[in-house]
């Protein structure tokens, strides 16, 4: 049986939603694991901030993961990238990314 795993490439990728990158992260994640915390900006007074935490009780996605990165990775992809290599869950290889994403 070949060994299996997933290679997701990020290079030159500007962006995205928020909410579309966690949604991809959950579904390598086992459940309860912090994908992020979103803080609003307002100018309305003290919002409050929302965790987003995995909901998938199992998975069988635990193959091994690497996400390709460079220089023009930025936003979105860039917590993506970060998150799964935070977590333990992917290897990154490249280049430092923009530095956009916070």
């Amino acid at each position: 049986m070949a060994d299996k795993g997933l290679v997701f490439d990020l290079r030159n990728n500007p962006g995205g939603l928020v909410v579309v990158c966690t949604i991809i992260i959950d579904k390598f994640l086992k459940g309860g694991r912090k994908i992020t915390v979103l803080k609003p900006r307002s100018d309305k007074g003290k919002e409050e901030e929302q965790e987003i935490k995995s909901s998938s009780s199992e998975t069988d996605r635990d193959y091994p993961l690497v996400v390709l990165i460079n220089h023009s990775s930025a936003s979105a992809s860039e917590l993506m990238a970060g998150t799964l290599q935070d977590l333990k869950r992917a290897v990154l290889v490249g280049e430092r990314t923009y530095g956009k994403g916070i």
